[in-house]
């Protein structure tokens, strides 16, 4: 039997049948008008926008990592959301390189139940509120523009596009 590799190691140095995808929850938040929240990431050098998603912790439902996520990474609560649509099934994407996850440096990527959030009329997101400030913008827009940004996670994104379109707001 193999030891369990230590964390600090890179992942080079994890066997292969050790390495995972991380599990979690996404969410995409519109408004009432059909515009989507965009976010942009803290922790790095230049704007990249994409969508709160966070860890699924071990013996957490998948709705209370819904709640749980969404109050730590944009303020909001389960009370500000006026309509909830599950994604019908789980998307994943790879990281574009080995070790790219500092938290979970042997995962190979991250696999998500995503969820559409309608925000209620005249809540604001504060991200002053939240309690991880992973993010440190929020702004309104469209998939349109999020799809034409260079991502790892873009055929994940063009799925949510595709469905939030055809099923939570259809035009």
């Amino acid at each position: 039997m193999q030891a369990v590799p230590d964390p600090a190691k890179t992942s080079n140095q994890i066997p292969p049948e050790w390495r995972v995808f991380r599990s979690g929850v996404g969410m995409v938040l519109y408004t009432q008008a059909g515009d989507i929240a965009l976010f942009s990431r803290a922790d790095q050098p230049m704007v990249v926008w994409q969508f709160p998603q966070g860890g699924w912790d071990m013996g957490e439902t998948v709705e209370a990592a819904l709640w749980r996520e969404l109050q730590e990474e944009t303020g909001l609560t389960k009370d500000q959301i006026s309509k909830v649509d599950a994604y019908p099934g789980l998307l994943y994407y790879e990281y574009p390189t080995e070790g790219f996850s500092i938290r979970c440096p042997n995962a190979l990527g991250q696999i998500h139940q995503w969820y559409f959030l309608a925000v209620r009329d005249g809540v604001a997101i504060d991200l002053a509120l939240a309690r991880d400030q992973e993010f440190a913008a929020v702004r309104f827009g469209s998939f349109k523009e999020l799809l034409g940004t260079p991502s790892f996670k873009s055929g994940v994104y063009e799925q949510l596009a595709d469905y939030f379109e055809r099923h939570v707001w259809p035009r």
